[in-house]
């Protein structure tokens, strides 16, 4: 369970980077 959270925190952050380099 805590992995599984881990991982959609992991993988929000790097869709969140990915979208701000874009408008950047």
């Amino acid at each position: 369970m805590r992995y599984f959270a881990g991982k959609i925190v992991y993988d929000t952050n790097n869709f969140i980077n990915q979208r701000f380099r874009v408008l950047a």
